[in-house]
């Protein structure tokens, strides 16, 4: 039988922009966004500023949605993946310093919204998240054509093969050279208004999940880090949509999604091409600008741009039936990774990174750890494997490798991990109430005045 040799990715890369509320404190900035660039993966999160320790939250969710979903149909295997995340928020903030009123507050939990994507290369035997095999687009997911502009080849006998060969022989009768990277979708799942916009030659071909401006009027849906018993009420919208080279897609949480949708309804859509090569410093100016003239919201304001593409295209391992992957139901059950819920997500990595490194050579299949650490004996350089070994005999986990789902670093590093994690949160959080009792006491010293200023006027009279 003929080899088509070895299935090629596609794969992102990435631009992001992110901007606070407050541009003089970034450190209160609730959202989070996360791209693998070389895995075709990316998150985005808005944590809910009104309630304890979203940014926490949301990044949570945004780390665990970058390793895989289960699928929201299955309520059980939802229920599972939440407590798991739910006890590592739990695990990880820091209520020490929490004021006596905030406590209360602090038995709903924090709220944050959640949009995930992911590259699902053709041939895929999986059905998009909660899809079924019945919808039009899990059963055309990968195939060249459809069956009806392209007939079978043996007229005498009937074909038995694969939709996918029978597309592939059939290109090759014609004397035409297959596209390796046909059939590829772009799958997503989102809960609340943080949006999307897949972009084609400079127009947008599809809005996800918010369609019009006026639907960010209304509070969004958004996923709770306490049970309070509503996570029935949470709606997973679905993306499964063709894409290729050259496509970009857009993730902003909901300031620069209300922007951007009002500009389209006007006549006047926004080019998003021309934020590609925008240096973040002029693009956090343009926000700035555009908060002063009350055209954009004030709240923070994250924008991620991702074009697909495939340059340096690297070998994709086939798997054992031939299938590609599926971005529903990549969860694999806590019980069968050997994994207790409670300790999924404890001490969650920073940030894969939100431009990672690719290497430019195709062929180098290595591990990261391993490309790094070969890398730096190549070049004789013993600094950077010194700091690793150093990182590895303090037991702390490597931030600058890539979480891999199966494997954990030990509890001391973790432990590590969370108590850095806690003091941040509780030095920001600190900041706050410092500021706030600041404001207290200009309060009290200026009503103070006011009174004197009021009696001496009271004297002056009855003299």
């Amino acid at each position: 039988m003929e080899d088509f040799g070895p299935q090629l990715r596609l794969r992102f890369e990435s631009r992001v922009y992110t901007l606070a509320k407050d541009a003089d404190y970034p450190e209160e900035n609730q959202d989070v966004i996360r791209v693998d660039e070389e895995q075709g993966r990316a998150a985005i999160a808005d944590g809910v500023s009104a309630s304890l320790f979203a940014r926490c939250w949301a990044r949570i969710l945004v780390e665990a949605a970058l390793s895989g979903l289960p699928d929201p149909d299955d309520r059980e295997a939802l229920a599972l993946w939440l407590a798991g995340l739910r006890a590592a928020w739990s695990r990880q903030i820091d209520v020490s310093r929490l004021a006596w009123f905030q406590r209360p507050k602090l038995r709903e939990g924090a709220f944050s919204t959640l949009l995930c994507v992911r590259l699902v290369p053709p041939g895929g035997s999986e059905p998009a998240l909660g899809a079924g095999l019945s919808t039009p687009a899990a059963l055309g997911a990968g195939l060249p054509t459809p069956h009806t502009e392209r007939p079978a080849v043996s007229s005498s006998a009937p074909d038995l093969r694969s939709a996918d060969r029978r597309g592939q022989e059939t290109c090759a009768e014609r004397g035409m050279v297959p596209d390796p990277f046909s059939g590829w979708r772009l799958q997503g799942v989102a809960v609340g208004d943080s949006c999307l916009f897949l972009v084609r030659d400079g127009s947008v071909l599809r809005k996800f999940p918010i369609q019009t401006s006026t639907e960010l009027d209304s509070d969004p849906v958004v996923i709770g880090s306490v049970d309070l018993n509503r996570d029935q009420r949470i709606s997973f919208h679905r993306i499964d949509e063709p894409c290729r080279a050259g496509d970009l897609v857009v993730l902003c949480t909901d300031a620069i999604a209300d922007w951007a949708l009002r500009l389209e309804e006007s006549g006047s859509p926004p080019s998003w091409e021309d934020y590609w090569d925008k240096p973040e410093s002029d693009w956090r100016e343009e926000i700035l600008a555009m908060r002063a003239e009350r055209h954009i919201r004030c709240d923070d304001a994250t924008l991620g741009l991702l074009r697909i593409t495939d340059r340096d295209r690297v070998a994709l391992p086939e798997r054992s039936d031939g299938s590609g992957e599926s971005i529903l139901g990549a969860a694999t059950p806590f019980a069968a990774q050997g994994v207790p819920p409670d300790a999924l997500g404890a001490g969650l990595p920073t940030p894969h990174s939100e431009r990672p490194e690719v290497s430019s050579n195709a062929a180098d299949l290595r591990s990261s750890e391993r490309r790094g650490q070969e890398t730096c004996a190549e070049r004789g350089g013993q600094e950077t494997c010194a700091e690793r070994q150093t990182c590895a005999e303090r037991d702390e986990p490597d931030f600058s490798a890539k979480m891999v789902p199966d494997r954990f670093p030990t509890a001391q590093g973790w432990t590590r991990a969370i108590q850095a994690l806690s003091e941040r949160a509780a030095e920001g959080l600190s900041q706050q109430l410092a500021r706030g009792m600041e404001q207290i006491k200009r309060a009290r010293k200026a009503a103070r005045a006011k009174i004197k200023d009021y009696l001496d006027q009271l004297r002056e009279d009855d003299r």
